[in-house]
C-alpha cells in the first residue's frame, strides 16, 4: 500500500475514495479484465459511465501492485503492458455495450473494434491514448445505409464514453486517426470498404501499422468467424 501511494497520486485518490479497494492491493491478485465488461452489464444503481470507471481502476489498481512490488522490473514491465492492453480491450467493450444501450437503432449493425498501436500490440502504457479502428456491417436484412448511420453513432459513443470527464474521473482518449484517410475518412467502414482502401490507396507505413493490428474482447467471435483481413 506504501508502494501505490509514494508512486501515484491518482491511484491514491481512488483508494481514498473507494476503501474497499484496499482488498487489491492486501490480495495482490491477477486482473480481471472481463470484470470491467460485467460491472456495467450490472450496473447496481451506478450511471454507466461510472461503474465502468470504478471497475476499471480496481483492475488497474491490481495491476500497478503487482507492478510495484516485482523484484525485478525488467520482467515485470512487459507484463504490466500486456495487462493494460488487456484491461483496455474490455475497457473498449463495455463502453461498446453502453454505446448500443443509447444509440436508437443500434441493433441493425455489427460493430467491431481493432486495436491499434501500443494497444495493438500489447504495449501499453500507464498513461497512454487508446488507438483504435472501427469496423462494421449490417445485420442480416438491414438497409446497409441505415446501418452503417448506426455503426458511426455507436462508435462515436464509445469515443465518448471512455473520453468524457464524470463525477469518477475518466479513463483514456480513443484516437481512430489510423483508419483509412485519418480524420478525413469515416469514422466507421465496412469490410469490403477497408479492402479497396488497403488494395488502392494505403501508403507503406499504414500496412506497417496494421501490424501491430489486434482484435479486442469485443472481436473474438468476429475473428474467429476468419474474418481476418487485417492480417492478410
Amino acid at each position: 500500500m506504501l508502494a501505490i501511494l509514494g508512486a501515484s497520486c491518482a491511484l491514491t485518490d481512488d483508494v481514498v475514495k473507494h476503501p474497499e479497494h484496499v482488498d487489491v492491493v492486501r490480495t495482490a491478485a491477477k486482473p480481471e479484465p472481463a470484470a470491467v465488461v460485467e460491472a456495467v452489464q450490472d450496473l447496481e444503481g451506478r450511471p454507466g459511465a461510472d461503474a465502468l470507471r470504478v471497475a476499471y481502476r480496481k483492475e488497474l489498481l491490481r495491476i500497478a501492485t503487482a507492478d510495484l512490488m516485482a523484484k525485478d522490473p525488467l520482467v515485470a514491465m512487459p507484463i504490466a503492458a500486456h495487462q493494460l492492453a488487456d484491461l483496455a480491450g474490455a475497457a473498449i467493450e463495455a463502453a461498446l455495450d453502453l454505446a448500443r444501450v443509447e444509440v436508437a437503432n443500434s441493433e441493425l449493425a455489427k460493430v467491431t473494434v481493432i486495436g491499434m498501436g501500443k494497444c495493438g500490440g500489447r504495449e501499453l502504457n500507464y498513461i497512454s491514448d487508446v488507438d483504435v479502428i472501427f469496423l462494421a456491417a449490417p445485420v442480416e436484412g438491414a438497409d446497409e445505409e441505415a446501418a452503417m448511420r448506426a455503426a458511426t453513432s455507436i462508435a462515436s459513443a464509445v469515443m465518448r464514453v471512455c473520453g468524457q470527464a464524470t463525477a469518477e474521473g475518466s479513463l483514456w482518449p480513443v484516437d481512430a486517426a489510423l483508419r483509412p484517410e485519418g480524420k478525413r475518412g469515416p469514422l466507421v467502414r465496412s469490410l469490403d470498404s477497408h479492402r479497396e482502401y488497403y488494395t488502392r490507396w494505403a501508403s507503406t507505413w499504414e500496412f506497417q501499422a496494421l501490424l501491430k493490428a489486434r482484435s479486442s474482447l469485443a472481436m473474438r467471435a468476429w475473428a474467429k468467424s476468419g474474418s481476418t483481413w487485417w492480417r492478410q
